[in-house]
């Protein structure tokens, strides 16, 4: 286990080209580090699991109510 993690906040079923190479990015360069997702259940978060899936990196998951995620 990691003594640091990234932590990344989605809130966005479809990302911008620019959201998705940095996601992409942070993916391939931090790669040792456990990634966790924080989202809310009914988010269709198949984009970025997608790319992870690309470069084999595990992601972990962990939601929250939806109202946390009304705004930015």
């Amino acid at each position: 286990m990691n003594t640091c993690c990234i932590v990344v906040p989605l809130y966005k079923e479809n990302p911008t080209i620019i959201e998705k190479a940095s996601f992409k990015q942070l993916l391939k360069v931090l790669q040792k580090y456990d990634i966790i997702i924080y989202t809310y259940k009914e988010l269709d978060i198949s984009v970025y699991l997608y790319e992870a899936n690309i470069l084999n990196k595990s992601l972990y998951i962990e939601y929250f109510d939806k109202d946390y995620f009304a705004s930015v």
